[in-house]
């Protein structure tokens, strides 16, 4: 099977790319670090800005159903999309929103839809997150029962796994302890630590039991891994470009140091293990969207959706440190300093790197299914 992007893909990724070039550049993603020296929280969801540009693009609300307002494109038809996300550090919550929770919240509302016997006030609520995730009125978070760390601090709607069953709650009426931000390596992400403790679900719409929605939970858990290694893919880019102007201008004994063999070399390795990166992670969306040959015979092991994801994740999470640890050695002192764009994306690689599971803990995952 080809591994390339469908035209419709490419196309959307391509738009996708050229308003992040006009709207999110460094210095976008710089104001965010900025912002965060006095304030975790900076809600990105009023005004103009590349959360609004991708609002109106239909980007955030791409893979929810016709019926309420989405485009119905498959998983596999964003990963380009989410790779550009990545290559330009965004750091609004268009991933987590449009590839993880939106889908959910659509596979919810089926399920809610399925058995029949839903309150109104559980369809009002599920009605009035899908409502905002399409306007670009909030962004929707996932907050699993065994993971404390919430990917949007500001998220207008949160998912959350708890007493046996999935919720629905509205992150703007949450007390101020419940999600309690968390600094992060890069300093335009914003993670915070949903506590419990301080969590009151008499105010949430519980929407199903845990059981009844295990396959869609599975499915979102699956979404936000690939859906990471495709950022990490995209990051990669614009590391590789930094570095190969940076040692074609930078001279020693009279020549570009990028004419060095030591340094041809590093950067030639780094770029074959990106693009090594990407057949896995297009596979993973491909085999997760369900794209027909992915479940062939042939591919055994290799076709099944967690091997195929992890696989991918690993991957990607090497590719992009080892390009990061080259493009900060041929940068040398300068590649150390906050002053240059390269530390925007060499963070944002390190944070992803090790978010939805590290490179070890995916290979320990793929060997276990092989071995089997």
């Amino acid at each position: 099977m080809r591994f390339a992007l469908s035209d419709d893909g490419l196309g959307f990724a391509d738009a996708v790319r050229d308003a992040l070039g006009s709207v999110a550049p460094p210095a976008h993603v710089r104001r965010w670090w900025d912002a965060a020296e006095t304030s975790l929280v900076t809600p990105p969801f009023t005004g103009d800005g590349p959360w609004q540009a991708l609002v109106d693009m239909g980007v955030v609300s791409a893979c929810l159903p016709g019926d309420v307002g989405g485009a119905g494109l498959r998983f596999v038809e964003m990963v380009g999309v989410c790779e550009e996300l990545g290559a330009a550090a965004l750091p609004e919550p268009v991933v987590a929103t449009a590839v993880v929770a939106a889908p959910l919240l659509a596979d919810l509302a089926q399920i809610v839809d399925g058995v029949g016997e839903a309150s109104p006030e559980v369809v009002e609520a599920l009605e009035q997150a899908l409502d905002d995730v399409v306007a670009g009125a909030a962004a929707v978070a996932v907050a699993p029962q065994d993971d404390t760390l919430v990917e949007c601090a500001d998220a207008g709607w949160l998912l959350v796994e708890a007493d046996g069953g999935l919720h629905l709650v509205d992150g703007r009426s949450l007390p101020a302890n419940a999600l309690v931000p968390q600094r992060s390596v890069d300093g335009a992400r914003r993670v915070a630590r949903l506590d419990r403790a301080h969590l009151d679900l008499s105010a949430a719409t519980q929407l199903c039991g845990t059981g009844e929605a295990a396959t869609a939970w599975v499915a979102a858990r699956r979404r936000a891994e690939v859906a990471c290694a495709a950022q990490l893919v995209g990051l990669g880019r614009p590391m590789l470009a930094l570095t190969v102007d940076y040692v074609n201008q930078r001279r020693q004994f009279g020549v570009p140091v990028g004419s060095f063999q030591a340094v041809k070399h590093q950067l030639a390795d780094a770029a074959l293990h990106l693009e090594f990166a990407v057949p896995p992670v297009r596979f993973a969306a491909a085999v997760l969207s369900g794209v027909e040959g992915t479940e062939d015979a042939e591919w055994g092991p290799l076709g099944e959706p967690q091997v195929a994801v992890s696989t991918a994740k690993a991957a990607a999470s090497d590719a992009a440190e080892q390009v990061a640890a080259a493009a900060l050695q041929c940068h040398g002192a300068i590649g150390y300093t906050v002053e240059h764009d390269l530390h925007l994306y060499m963070k944002r690689t390190w944070a992803l790197a090790r978010s939805h599971g590290d490179a070890a803990t995916h290979r320990s995952i793929v060997a276990t299914h092989l071995l089997r």
